[in-house]
């Protein structure tokens, strides 16, 4: 009975380092989708307002045609948004697709008017 129980510290650790494992691939993932979006194309980046689930956005950009992704940035969560026909041709429809957005139970988000990091003297950040 008690080598039954040796075990247990051997299975938790194990799927402790799985987890790891898997946070770590997704973590990479996230910011390889970003390198690519940023490497096609002219991008806007976007701080998530708190309580705004970036997820929403991306899939509201998404239905909009634009490739958008998660980054860190420095007040939080940023969105990096490629902006295909160029920042001056696409700045005002992504705007409105941002303002306009659902959340994923498909009510309107309330948030702050939509604000890119350049207009804000933070590109880059």
């Amino acid at each position: 009975m008690g080598s039954g129980l040796a075990i247990i510290p051997v299975v938790v650790i194990g799927l402790l380092v799985v987890v790891v494992a898997v946070m770590a691939t997704v973590a990479k993932s996230a910011g390889g989708r970003t390198a690519e979006v940023e490497r096609e194309h002219a991008t806007l980046r976007y701080h998530v307002p708190e309580g705004v689930d970036p997820a929403a956005l991306v899939a509201a950009l998404d239905h909009e045609g634009f490739r958008a992704s998660t980054a860190a940035g420095s007040l939080g969560e940023d969105l990096v948004i490629a902006c295909p026909r160029g920042i001056d041709q696409d700045r005002d429809r992504v705007r409105a697709t941002i303002q306009h957005a659902y959340d994923l139970q498909g009510d309107p988000i309330s948030q702050p008017p939509v604000r890119f990091d350049d207009e804000l003297g933070r590109a880059g950040s």
